[in-house]
């Protein structure tokens, strides 16, 4: 097992940055990784070294892998800020009839821009696909093509009470096999929370989601 994270500030370094170096202390970047793998050898050389990491190794018994990069923009502005993340997971295990194998690549985005102290604009999206496969059962082997997106309305009045408007737009493809299988998600509706540091915190969500399907309803 083995796990890092490295950090990118350019503004830890730049004192009063003007021009482009004020452009630069704006933008701040992390990425983690993370390693897990077990499996049945006797080279050693293979067994310590945590970064050897081939699914289609079949002496594996297990393995997992997580990679993150994400790009900020202006992370610490309280009035508008962006970040961008390119997201990567595999998986295999050995289960008693077989190796399941799960793939994840995707990228997303989230933006803020708070018009006013009381009035703020937000947005999220993201698009990816997942892979699935069994030597078990066909019917889990798949790829997921998946974009999703959700703009949002916030209005706070003060420290207590906030709500917010917010539509969703999320699909998902299928391209494994011949059915097809799509599959559509709109979701609107309103949140409202109320916060007392004597009386705890109340929220309510109301929405309206209209799913979409076609394919084999059996899958």
């Amino acid at each position: 097992q083995a796990g890092a994270s490295l950090l990118f500030s350019p503004a830890a370094f730049l004192k009063n940055p003007k021009g482009l170096k004020k452009v630069l202390a704006g933008l701040s970047g992390q990425t983690q990784v993370k390693i897990d793998r077990k499996k049945q050898s006797r080279d050693f050389s293979l067994i310590l070294n945590p970064l050897e990491n081939d699914i289609g190794d079949t002496a594996l018994l297990s393995t997992a892998s997580q990679i993150r990069n994400t790009l900020y923009v202006l992370r610490n502005s309280s009035k508008a800020g962006a970040d961008v993340t390119w997201q990567g997971n595999r998986m295999k295990t050995l289960l008693a009839n077989g190796f399941e194998t799960r793939l994840l690549r995707e990228w997303s985005a989230n933006a803020r821009w708070n018009i006013s102290r009381a009035i703020g604009l937000t947005a999220k999206g993201k698009t990816g696909e997942k892979i699935s496969g069994a030597d078990y059962s066909s019917t889990r082997n798949y790829r997921l093509l998946e974009q999703e997106a959700e703009p949002g309305l916030s209005w706070q009045n003060d420290v207590s009470f906030r709500a917010t408007a917010f539509y969703r737009y999320s699909q998902k493809t299928n391209v494994y096999g011949t059915t097809g299988e799509k599959a559509r998600q709109d979701r609107g509706g309103t949140e409202l929370k109320y916060s007392s540091v004597k009386k705890g915190v109340l929220s309510a969500e109301f929405s309206i989601v209209q799913i979409r399907f076609s394919g084999n309803e059996n899958t």
